[in-house]
């Protein structure tokens, strides 16, 4: 067993993850990977459109060096919404153990509570600051994994 333990500016253990940003507008993609520069953040970023292309992304990197470490997800998107893909992501062996962060403009807490409870580590409501971001990637993955 793994326990990550994060002190104050240790944000240094997480500049070079890889990141999984669900979400239909590319704007706020931008915004993640900008955010994200500001930061000092140097890992790989990947945009997935959408649910399927999400889980297709997550697939094609499993068991390489570009291997998804943490998924942001928008939590409204059309046809599949982000708590479908947070279950689908929680019920499949390869991936359950990934953590999830969700980002939403959505201020009604039944929601946010609904996408903890099906999986998520963290939430993010839009708009955010880069420091916002950062102390919710931290969040996210200070975890305890299972090797």
């Amino acid at each position: 067993m793994l326990l990550v333990i994060i002190m104050e500016n240790k944000f240094e253990i997480f500049k070079n993850i890889n990141i999984l940003v669900l979400d239909d507008v590319s704007f706020y993609y931008s915004l993640i990977k900008d955010h994200l520069k500001i930061l000092g953040f140097e890992g790989a970023v990947f945009k997935a459109l959408g649910v399927l292309d999400g889980i297709e992304i997550l697939k094609k990197h499993k068991d390489t060096n570009k291997e998804i470490d943490l998924i942001l997800c928008d939590l409204y998107m059309p046809e599949y919404n982000g708590l479908d893909f947070i279950k689908t992501v929680r019920a499949s062996k390869s991936f359950a153990k990934v953590p999830i962060m969700v980002f939403t403009a959505e201020t009604e807490q039944g929601r946010i509570i609904e996408a903890i409870q099906a999986g998520a580590n963290s939430y993010l409501l839009k708009p955010w600051e880069a420091i916002q971001l950062k102390e919710k990637l931290i969040e996210s993955l200070t975890v305890i994994r299972h090797l």
